[in-house]
């Protein structure tokens, strides 16, 4: 992911970000991506001279003449020199501005792009770029000006000197200041005839006195791009021929350590986490998070990769064997790989094995080799089969072939004669290790686990199961056997001891290659580089960042006071004492934190209104040694207490909205080794809404009290008033019980009933008798009701019918009709609240109809109304109204008018309305008589 292979500059925020300078412009890392930083008006798109001032502004330029500097995460640009370009040069230094000298003057120019100080001065030449340097150290500015010389500028006192001119004869390639343990260097290279000089003179910056301290010829006439002091006081150089690391400026003279000898390194970084960065010219940067773990390949023959198998000759020396079949010598103090010079003679397979006796050195590849270091001498006796281990006994060679275990004597290995070897074991296998203790040798054959002493074989087993074991190792105690399924088995004569990698501990329990020295075992698999501690029995694994992967090991080995692995890729050199896991505490910073996903808070002890939405927390960890391996925990106090996990890639956490309350949020992060970073936290508090609020709960109460007292003052008025309707119908039913008992009715009925009993008609006297009675009766029980059903009122009516029909005759006749969805006894209305209508009918429409009178009574349903429509065929409401005139009773009814009284206050008493609709019925023109409907509310 990173833009570009031409990289000039990295360096480090206090934060933890990376700044890049490179081909591709300015970029900022934070571990697994890139954020790029441009300007509208940036002219070059290459970005170099990073520096950060004290404020933590960085400061940087392009190649054609801008200074920009990033603030508020913004780059801005400060100023544009794009047309003095060779006339000027300047430098950035601790303080928010930088330096910068032309022929005429010095000047210190703030971030704004302001002259905060102007001191004039009088060059004699007039280019000052190529070649120029400028350092501000020790409240003065330092500055190397080819071909004048080497300045210095007091600025308190605004003086400008030379403190060592150039020599007019001699040739200078290249120049450089550095600051190295608090001290000033200049750096000059001369050319002199055909040699190359470099030139280092240390520069006493109080009294102003310069010595030369170093000379030496640069015989690759190296160019040097930069200086950096890391944390442990070495200096590091990127120059045109690698990285350059120095103990000591008296280091210069010596063969110095070289990292990259064929690169092109332009700065070293040393981050917060002691990982180095190499920032090279045509391949990215180099990230080493272990300075003393080192990768080798054979330049001899870049084409040896694969290494098979290691065997330590001596403190200095390791013989590699290879996949095609050729063996190298490994000078672990130079560096260097030197093949055996038979190696690529012979044609053959895969080095299996190598074997060391005295001064030689014995290869088991297809043939069987002899090679002998001091003489150079190899004997190379006919096939006799590709053994996969050879182990050497005093002078017996016990080789394990796939098929079958043989021996054969040292003295028997002829240059071109058979080997005379004796098969012991027809069962083929894959090691063989000898117990010098016990003299015994142990198998991993095909069928198990063997031990073979004084010529006798015999089985090892675990569990009264077979051991089937993939390699072995051996240190003066213990033999320690790998096996397929059972983990890591200490053996002490022939009897099992102690078991490692159990799978409780690993997934994967298998290891493919194993070695033991007097404090460690070493094993891989395919999974792990697991370093066992046998003493304090722990593991420790190695991270694959310190470059191993564990899947191309093939073999491992000691060498002085280094571990060697070889892979399928390249040798690995790592310090026995290598802390494998990773130690560094990540570092956290909570970066933003925003609501309402606009609003940006800043600081602490925040408040929010109890409507807020999507608080945010943006936070970053840096822990560049663990890569992608470490995530983030966080948790909210007040709201929950478990923590949450989140990867990497998320750092953040939202909190759609919360309940009113005082809260703590806590973040940290756990990197690969379960190593956690310091807890952030920010405390905030969730307001209450206004109603939750003190006063809100005040208001409420004094409303309430408010409004009880309002109340039960609207309630006693109600009831008052009620109290006041109910005796008006208490009233209006009395006056309904009147009109019931209208004295004309009672008079009429009484004298119908008198002229049966005159006429001696005994049944229709009794008859009508039992009917007015029982009339009375209902009368009087339904006046001490406000409802009745409508069952009872049909009763009330047809009584009431029955006597005015004795009185009217045989020429009146009346029906009631009652639709069949109604439930008669279920239906409540007011009592006595039909008669009155009725009792017009017949007063006042059928009294004075002449033929027939009929009277028609249907109750049906209507809008959740009950619908009472009361129809006769009587004289009609004009000619009775003239009838009245002409009998001079113009007053209105009694019952009319106590009926009407009596709706009215139905009407203010319920919530329903009750409706009267009169209708006069005419047909052609000539009345027929009248239609009352009246609408009961039954809700």
């Amino acid at each position: 992911g990173l833009p570009s292979n031409e990289v000039y500059r990295v360096i480090q925020d206090k934060k933890g970000y990376i700044w890049i300078g490179c081909d591709a412009g300015l970029y900022r890392y934070n571990g697994f991506e890139y954020k790029p930083y441009k300007h509208p008006q940036q002219n070059a798109r290459s970005i170099s001279y990073l520096n950060f001032d004290d404020a933590g502004n960085l400061w940087c330029a392009n190649f054609s003449g801008q200074i920009f500097v990033v603030k508020n995460d913004s780059l801005k640009l400060v100023a544009d020199y794009s047309s003095l370009a060779g006339k000027y040069h300047f430098c950035f230094y601790n303080k928010s501005a930088y330096w910068k000298i032309d022929k005429n003057t010095i000047e210190n120019i703030d971030i704004n792009g302001n002259v905060l100080k102007k001191h004039p001065v009088n060059l004699t030449h007039d280019v000052i770029g190529n070649g120029t340097e400028l350092i501000y150290f020790k409240k003065a500015l330092w500055a190397e000006i080819p071909p004048l010389g080497f300045f210095y500028f007091d600025e308190k006192n605004e003086k400008f000197e030379i403190l060592l001119p150039y020599d007019k004869n001699k040739l200078y390639l290249n120049q450089r200041i550095f600051l190295f343990k608090d001290k000033l260097y200049l750096l000059r290279t001369e050319k002199n005839n055909a040699l190359t000089i470099d030139c280092i003179y240390e520069v006493n910056t109080e009294n102003k006195n310069i010595r030369l301290a170093v000379k030496k010829d640069n015989l690759l006439n190296t160019r040097y791009y930069s200086f950096y002091q890391d944390k442990t006081e070495n200096l590091w150089i990127g120059s045109s021929n690698g990285a350059i690391k120095l103990k000591g400026i008296s280091d210069w003279a010596s063969d110095a350590e070289i990292l990259f000898p064929n690169n092109k390194i332009s700065f070293v970084w040393q981050d917060n986490e002691s990982n180095y960065l190499f920032a090279d010219l045509q391949n990215g940067i180099c990230f080493i998070p272990e300075i003393n773990s080192r990768i080798f390949k054979n330049k001899q023959d870049e084409s040896k990769l694969d290494i098979t198998t290691l065997t330590t000759i001596n403190d200095s020396t390791v013989l590699i064997g290879f996949y095609d079949g050729s063996v190298f010598s490994f000078n672990t103090l130079y560096n260097t790989f030197t093949p055996l010079d038979f190696s690529n003679k012979i044609a053959g397979i895969t080095v299996k094995d190598i074997a060391l006796k005295d001064e030689d050195i014995f290869v088991s590849r297809g043939h069987f080799l002899q090679h002998n270091i001091k003489t150079k001498k190899n004997i190379i006796p006919l096939t006799y089969g590709n053994a996969r281990d050879i182990l050497l006994v005093n002078d017996t060679f016990f080789c394990v072939h796939p098929e079958y275990v043989c021996r054969f004597s040292t003295k028997d290995i002829i240059h071109n004669q058979a080997l005379k070897h004796e098969k012991i074991i027809s069962v083929g296998g894959r090691k063989a290790v000898y117990e010098t203790s016990t003299g015994t040798i142990y198998f991993a054959l095909n069928n198990g686990l063997y031990t073979y002493r004084n010529g006798v074989i015999d089985s090892i087993l675990l569990n009264n199961q077979k051991i089937y074991v993939y390699t072995f190792a051996s240190n003066n105690n213990s033999v320690w056997a790998a096996t397929q399924t059972q983990g890591i088995l200490e053996i002490q004569n022939a009897k099992i001891i102690q078991r490692y990698l159990k799978s409780d501990d690993f997934p994967d329990i298998t290891a493919k290659t194993i070695f033991a020295d007097e404090n460690y075992v070493w094993a891989c698999t395919n999974s792990n580089l697991i370093r066992i501690d046998t003493k304090n029995k722990q593991y420790q694994t190695y991270s694959l960042n310190i470059g191993i992967n564990p899947r191309d090991v093939t073999s491992i080995t000691k060498c002085g006071k280094d571990m060697f692995i070889g892979t399928k890729k390249s040798l690995i050199r790592i310090p026995i004492d290598l802390e494998p896991e990773n130690k560094v505490i990540p570092s956290l910073f909570i970066e933003k934190i925003s609501v309402n996903d606009t609003t940006t808070i800043n600081g602490t002890d925040f408040i929010l209104d109890y409507n807020f939405s999507n608080l945010k927390f943006d936070f970053i960890s840096f822990s560049y040694r663990s890569g992608k391996n470490f995530y983030y925990e966080y948790r909210l106090i007040g709201f929950d207490s478990v923590w949450t996990k989140t990867s990497y890639n998320n750092p953040f956490a939202i909190y759609s909205s919360l309940p009113a309350g005082n809260y703590m949020f806590e973040v940290r992060s756990v990197n690969e080794n379960n190593l956690k970073s310091h807890t952030k936290s920010i405390s905030f508090i969730v307001k209450k809404p206004f109603w939750q609020q003190a006063w809100f709960y005040a208001l409420c109460s004094l409303i309430s009290i408010l409004v009880v007292v309002l109340i039960y003052r609207y309630q006693i008025k109600k009831l008052r008033k009620r109290n006041e309707i109910e005796k008006k119908l208490i009233l209006s039913q009395l006056s309904a019980l009147k009109a019931q008992m209208n004295p004309h009715f009672m008079y009429n009925a009484i004298n119908s009933i008198q002229a049966l009993i005159l006429e001696h008609d005994i049944k229709n006297s009794n008859l009508y008798l039992s009917k007015f009675s029982n009339l009375l009766r209902k009368i009087l029980d339904a006046s001490g009701k406000e409802l009745i059903s409508l069952k009872e009122e049909i009763d009330i009516l047809s009584l009431y019918l029955d006597l005015e029909k004795l009185r009217f005759g045989e020429d009146f006749n009346f029906s009631i009709e009652v639709d069949k969805q109604i439930d008669e006894y279920a239906i409540q209305i007011p009592a006595m609240l039909l008669q009155p209508f009725i009792e017009n009918a017949l007063k006042h429409g059928l009294l004075h109809k002449k033929g027939n009178k009929f009277l028609k009574i249907q109750f049906n349903m209507y809008n959740n109304h009950l619908q009472c429509i009361i129809e006769d065929n009587g004289v009609g409401r004009k000619l009775s109204e003239e009838i009245k005139q002409r009998t001079k009773t113009s007053h209105q009814s009694f019952a009319t008018e106590a009926t009407d009284k009596r709706v009215e206050l139905f009407n203010k008493f319920t919530l329903g309305k009750y409706k009267i609709q009169v209708t006069d019925l005419y047909q052609n023109d000539v009345s027929t008589g009248t239609k009352v409907i009246i609408e009961i509310p039954l809700n």
